[in-house]
Order: structure tokens, then C-alpha cells, then sequence
């Protein structure tokens, strides 16, 4: 039955071919021509082609992994859980005389590496004598039982003397710190010791082959450390309680030395001062008063001289006289006033020689000095007040200044004093201080340390080590992470042709088709037997799809009957190829004729099971005649003309112009004609035979020819303008093809598979 699908792709290809859309098979693909991504249903197809590869890579490393994980020493790890407390209640306060931790995370961290500290870990080594412990000490170890101790067994004494050479004597001190070093190492393995979370919580873990010997390190470690805090406090605090002690000595001899200070000055600078600054300060403020009160005097009395003396310079002693008030000028004035009344009306009596009015002028005149006497009595009094209230100022001045210079030797003393004062307080203080530490110092017995054990470790009962579970599931991973690697690695290192879209994409040519596999075993016949004893069989089938295919190229193309088949390499199954169309096409009634052209290897004679004595060569050599040399005995109906002895020249005989004759001749007799010639990389003969020959068909073995090879034959085959049919792949596993997902893989399996005959 024709396979029009294949017959439909076939055309597609070739219009696309004519419009130049395929590539010669040295021209360069662009990426875009890739076609597109690979998806999910081609890994799954890969997956599944590759799966005794990924689940016996699976198997074997899981296997691998468990022989080694059961062989391994399981190991216990114990944890004590310890609280890093720095805000304990204590009953003295013996952070004042020791410092204690601080809550910040540094101080967590800080104390792990105190857990941690060469002086804890001896001292647990000490405390339990891990040195005698063949698990800490490599020299109490046997290998005896173990993987290392086989393979050892199995190594020559002589061998293992060479590769390690015993070692010169060691001195036992020597011997004793490299043990011991030894030891340490292999403590410090096993321990581990990190803070909870961001708590003050520090977990110490240990791992042992001893269960119970894992939770007694931890917990010793935990005590250790306690005790080691405890020592540390005791110590500093008895080198705090010695050096207080002499430090109080000197303290109390230096505040006694500066209190007596203060009291001796003190009493110099109150007798040498006048006194204390009080009572300096309350004469100071009397002085100021009584100061200005005379100022106060002594300007009034400035103001009354300078007043009158102006009243005398401007109207005489009598303006000034008229400022005076007191009993004595009013009675003056009454008295002058009388007279100058008598003298206004006895001035119309008598005239002015009257002994009456000259006793009047007379008795005026002395008013008037007696006006002038006042005048200069009270200026002359006036000013005698002014010059004791100028005397009285300048006295309390100069007072003043005394008592202010006094009052400033008393705050220089003052100060002075303030600083003694000061030192003897801070030395008192001090002392005090140091005398309260010194009492709080012998009282050390009763303080605690600043972390405590939350949980101590119990005996483990599961292992730590290995994790078998966890480990068989992580190694069955890394088996399929590696299978997959494998598997990957398998579908990008095969480089041979697998579907007829492979070969138009890599290839840039038709693929005409896939021709299965027939086993060697089926019905005890050859192939191109089996063709003829199961005609509708899915192998028959695709044979005379590949016979439709060449007969719409030679129909639409207008090209001769003649088709060379070839292939790039030996081996690809051509002849058996070529055989077996012969058949098929001979058996449906079509004039077929088989010319076996390779004349260094010929296969006709034996796939026909015909002699080989005369053939092709002897008729071009001109030793036989057309009719001697065709076979026509083949049930087929196919005839037959074998290569013949080989002959030395063979690409002059297959280039003369009898061998063109006999093809023209036999073109016009037969529909068609098969020509076998030998592989392309083999010899230059298939170079030949493609300029007598109509179309090339191109074999290549399913997934074993590498497209190289095909597609450098393809460039040489298409250098000489052959026209190149396309591509069939032979020998295909089609139960297998159909794992690929190829748009052909389903052709001649699965639900197509009823339509055949096998």
C-alpha cells in the first residue's frame, strides 16, 4: 500500500527544492533553521529511548552508595544545651570588683570560643582519658576488619615498606606531644559548639562512635567550662582583694595628709586676711553705704557753695541772702524793712542831712553788712562742710580699698583652700570606695557564675552518622542527576540520521523514506527473500513507497529511468536494498533490471544466488554479448546483469561510450533500471557511474552513518550535477523509531501496524 503521506511530503520538499529553499550539503544552516525548541515531548521521548541507561545508572550508584554507607561506623552526637546569663542575682555585687559579661550577641560569640579553648578541652581529655581511647588515638587503632585494613592484606609488606617507609625513632617526650596533638585534633572534630538562634543559648554538641561516651564529653565540656568561670573569678578577685588591700594604705595616709592641708590653711588665710570672707564681705558693703552717703554730702554741699558764689557774682551778697532762710536773716529783713519805711515817711519831712535820716542810712548800711557778713559766713560755712564731707570720702575710699583688697586675698585663699577641700573629698571618696570593694572582695565565696547548664545530655540512641535514609535518596539523585547526564550525552554523541525530516534538515535533500529491519531469523530467509515470501509485509510496503516516490520524481522532473544507488560508506545494506525494490517492483508487474556496476566488490551475484563467471565487465570488454550476460531466471520476474571478473581499468570501462549505448538501450526497454554502485567514500567510481545515470538514490544506514560522512559523499555526488533523488534510511528498528516522535515514526508501528502483514 503507497504511502501518500510520504508521497505529500516528498512533493512539498521538492517544489521547495525548486525554489531554491534547500541547501546544497556544504552550505552553512542558520540557527532559525534549527526548526524549533526541543519541547517536552521530545525529553520524554529521549528519556524513554535512554531508559536502561538512566535507571541502570540509577541502579548502580545507589548500590555503590549503599555498599559504602553500610560499611561506615555509625556515630552518636550527643548536645548539652548551656545559658549565657550575665544578669544573675548575686548577693554581693561582685561585678563592681570583677567585670562581668555583657547580653550583647559579641559576648555569645565570645564565649563560644572561650567553651572552645585549649585549657577546656584538656582538661576534659584529662578528666576522661580520651588518649586512651583507640577512637582519639590513631596508635591503639586497628585496621584489622576494616576496608583499609583488606587492602592493606592484600599489598605486599615489601610494597608498603616502600611506599611508607618506617619512621626514625622518636624521644617520648616527642612522642607524648605528638599523641597528644593527636588527640586534640581529633577532639576538636567531634565538637561543636554555636549559639541557639539569636539567644543567649550555646549548645555543645559531640560526636562519638560511643554513645554514652558522646554525652559524657558534652557534658563535661559544659562543666568544664562553668568551673573554669568560677576559677577565673576566684583568681581575679584574689589578685583584686591583694591589690586593694595596699592601695587602701595609700589611700588613707593620702586623705589624712590632705585634710590636715585644709585645716592649716584655713587657719593661716583667716588670720592673715582679717578674717573670714563674711565678715569682710558685710564691712565691705557698710564701707560702700557710708562711702556714698559722703559722696552724697560732699556733692550737696558742692552744689549750695557753687550756687550761692554764682547769686553773689550775679546780683551781689544780697541776691544770695535772699535764698537765706533761718530766724536771723528774717529778722533782719524785718529790721531793714522797718527802717526803710521810716526812711519813705520821714524822707518827706527832712531832707536827706537830717541827723534823722542819716541815722537811718546809717542804720541801713550796717544791715547791709551785716547782709555781706551772712553771705560770707554761710559761703565760709558751706564751704567748710564741703571739705570735710570731700575728707570723709576720700577716707572711706582708701578704707574700702583696703577692705576689697583684703576680701581679694581672701578668695585667692579661697580657692585655694576650695582645691584642697576638693582633693581631701576625692581621696576621702576614694578611700571609701576602695575600702567598700575590700569588704565586698572577702565576701567572694558567695558569688555565681555567669552561665548554667539548661539540659544536660542524654545517651543518644539514633545515629547521627550516617544518615542512611537521607544519603540513599541523596545518592539515588546524584544517580539521576548523572543517568541524565549520560542519557544527554548519548543523544548529542550519536551522529547518524534517524528520520527522514533529519535528513532534509542536515542534509538539505529529500528523504525518500525508511526501510525497516527484517531479522536475520525470520522464516530462515535473507531480505530480499522475505520480500517475496511476505509481500504485504510493513518491509514490502515501504519498498514500494520508496519505487512511488522515485517514479513521481522521474515523472515530474522528466528524467530518465535509470536510478544509481549508492551510499558513503560499506556496510549500509544497499545491494539488500537495491535487491529487494528490484522485487517488489518486478513482482507488481513492472519491467525491472538489476546492473550490478561494482566491479571491486559485486553483491548482485550472491543476493541473486547467480554466477558471476560473465557479466557487465565482460560485456563492455566486449567478450560477451547483451543476451549472455542478462539473467532472467528470478521469481520476481526482475532481470539480472552481475558485475563479471573485475577489470583493471574499472572507471575507463563504466566512462566508455558502450556503456552509455547499453544504458540508452536498455532505458527503452525496461522501466526500471537499478544500478548498484560501490560506496562514494570507497572509490571515484559512483562519480562515474552518476554521469550515465538518471537520478542518484542515496542509502545510509539508520542511526549508525554519521551525517558527516553522508553529507560529505552528498557534496562530491553533487559536484558531478547528478541529480540526487533524496535519502532512504535502511535497517530501522521500527519499534524503536517510534520512540523518537518523528512525524515518520509511526508509519509501520503501533495502530498502522494492522495493515501489514509480517
Amino acid at each position: 500500500m503507497p504511502d501518500h503521506s510520504n508521497e505529500s511530503r516528498l512533493i512539498e520538499v521538492r517544489k521547495a527544492s525548486a525554489k531554491g529553499l534547500l541547501r546544497r550539503p556544504d552550505d552553512r544552516a542558520h540557527p532559525l533553521d534549527e526548526g524549533p525548541a526541543i519541547g517536552l515531548d521530545e525529553v520524554l521521548r529521549a528519556l524513554w529511548r535512554r531508559k536502561l541507561i538512566l535507571i541502570g545508572t540509577v541502579l548502580v550508584v545507589t548500590i555503590a552508595a549503599a555498599f559504602v554507607i553500610f560499611q561506615l561506623t555509625p556515630k552518636y552526637t550527643a548536645r548539652t544545651t548551656v545559658m549565657i546569663d550575665p544578669n544573675q542575682q548575686q548577693i554581693v555585687d561582685i561585678q563592681a570588683v570583677v567585670t562581668g559579661l555583657s547580653g550583647d550577641p559579641f559576648t555569645v560569640e565570645s564565649q563560644v570560643e572561650v567553651i572552645t579553648a585549649r585549657s577546656v578541652a584538656q582538661k576534659v581529655i584529662d578528666e576522661i582519658g580520651l588518649a586512651s581511647l583507640p577512637e582519639f588515638n590513631a596508635e591503639l587503632r586497628s585496621d584489622e576488619g576494616t576496608i583499609k585494613g583488606f587492602i592493606k592484606s592484600m599489598i605486599p609488606e615489601a610494597v608498603i615498606a616502600w611506599i611508607r617507609p618506617e619512621p626514625p625513632p622518636e624521644a617520648e617526650d616527642a612522642r607524648r606531644e605528638r599523641v597528644m596533638a593527636e588527640v586534640m585534633r581529633a577532639f576538636y572534630s567531634r565538637l561543636q559548639v554555636t549559639p541557639v538562634g539569636r539567644s543567649r543559648v550555646v549548645a555543645i554538641e559531640f560526636t562519638s562512635e560511643d554513645p554514652a561516651l558522646a554525652a559524657r564529653v558534652a557534658n563535661e565540656v559544659a562543666d568544664a567550662y562553668i568551673i573554669q568561670q568560677l576559677e577565673a573569678q576566684f583568681d581575679a578577685t584574689e589578685q583584686a582583694t591583694t591589690w586593694l588591700n595596699d592601695r587602701l594604705e595609700t589611700l588613707r595616709a593620702a586623705t589624712l595628709a590632705s585634710e590636715k592641708a585644709v585645716a592649716d590653711f584655713r587657719n593661716r588665710s583667716l588670720s592673715g586676711n582679717g578674717g573670714p570672707p563674711e565678715l569682710l564681705d558685710e564691712q565691705i558693703t557698710q564701707l560702700s553705704q557710708q562711702l556714698l552717703d559722703a559722696q552724697a554730702r560732699y556733692n550737696e554741699a558742692q552744689s549750695r557753695y557753687a550756687n550761692i558764689q554764682r547769686l553773689v557774682e550775679i546780683g551781689g551778697p544780697r541776691a544770695a541772702f535772699n535764698t537765706f532762710e533761718s530766724a536771723f536773716t528774717a529778722a533782719l529783713r524785718e529790721q531793714e524793712a522797718t527802717l526803710r519805711q521810716r526812711q519813705a515817711e520821714l524822707s518827706s519831712e527832712y531832707g536827706p542831712r537830717h541827723p534823722v535820716m542819716i541815722n537811718l542810712n546809717a542804720e541801713l548800711n550796717s544791715i547791709e553788712q551785716q547782709i555781706s557778713t551772712e553771705v560770707n559766713n554761710y559761703l565760709a560755712a558751706v564751704q567748710g562742710d564741703m571739705r570735710v564731707a570731700e575728707e570723709q570720702v576720700r577716707s572711706l575710699r582708701q578704707s574700702l580699698a583696703e577692705l576689697q583688697s583684703a576680701r581679694a586675698r581672701a578668695n585667692e585663699a579661697g580657692i585655694q583652700l576650695g582645691a584642697l577641700e576638693r582633693e581631701a573629698q576625692a581621696n576621702r571618696t576614694l578611700f571609701e570606695t576602695f575600702l567598700n570593694r575590700f569588704k565586698e572582695a572577702e565576701q567572694i565565696s558567695l558569688a555565681q557564675p555567669d552561665a548554667w547548664v539548661i539540659s544536660r545530655a542524654g545517651t543518644p540512641t539514633i545515629p547521627s552518622f550516617p544518615k542512611t535514609n537521607l544519603l540513599l535518596l541523596l545518592s539515588s539523585g546524584l544517580g539521576l542527576l548523572l543517568g541524565l547526564g549520560l542519557v544527554v550525552a548519548a543523544e548529542m554523541l550519536e551522529a547518524g540520521l534517524r528520520s527522514t525530516e533529519e535528513v532534509e534538515k542536515a542534509l538539505g535533500v529529500p528523504g525518500l523514506g525508511l526501510v525497516p529491519a527484517v531479522p536475520r531469523g525470520r522464516l530462515g530467509r535473507r531480505p530480499e527473500d522475505y520480500v517475496m515470501d511476505r509481500p504485504f509485509s510493513a518491509y514490502a510496503e515501504s519498498l514500494r513507497a520508496l519505487y512511488t516516490n522515485l517514479l513521481m520524481i522521474q515523472q515530474r522532473e522528466g528524467i530518465g529511468n535509470s536510478v544509481l544507488v549508492t551510499s558513503a560508506i560499506p556496510s549500509e545494506g544497499k545491494s539488500v536494498l537495491l535487491a529487494s525494490l528490484a522485487r517488489v517492483v518486478a513482482s507488481g508487474g513492472r519491467r525491472v533490471l538489476v546492473i550490478d556496476c561494482d566491479l571491486r566488490r559485486p553483491q548482485i551475484n550472491v543476493l541473486f544466488d547467480l554466477p558471476n563467471e560473465i557479466g557487465l565487465a565482460s560485456y563492455l570488454a566486449g567478450r560477451a554479448s547483451a543476451d549472455q550476460i542478462l539473467h532472467r531466471s528470478d521469481p520476481s520476474g526482475a532481470h539480472v546483469i552481475t558485475s563479471g571478473p573485475m577489470p583493471a581499468n574499472a572507471q575507463e570501462v563504466l566512462r566508455s561510450a558502450r556503456m552509455d549505448q547499453f544504458l540508452a538501450q536498455m532505458r527503452v526497454e525496461y522501466d526500471l533500471i537499478l544500478i548498484d554502485g560501490p560506496p562514494v567514500m570507497a572509490v571515484s567510481d559512483p562519480k562515474v557511474l552518476a554521469g550515465i545515470s538518471d537520478q542518484c538514490l542515496f542509502v545510509a544506514r539508520w542511526r549508525q552513518t554519521r551525517r558527516a560522512a553522508v553529507r560529505h559523499a552528498l557534496k562530491q555526488m553533487m559536484d558531478t550535477d547528478v541529480h540526487v533523488a533524496g535519502v532512504v534510511l535502511t535497517q530501522v528498528n521500527i519499534r524503536r523509531n517510534a520512540m523518537y516522535g518523528f512525524g515518520d515514526s509511526g508509519y509501520y508501528y503501533g495502530k498502522y501496524g494492522a495493515y501489514y502483514v509480517n
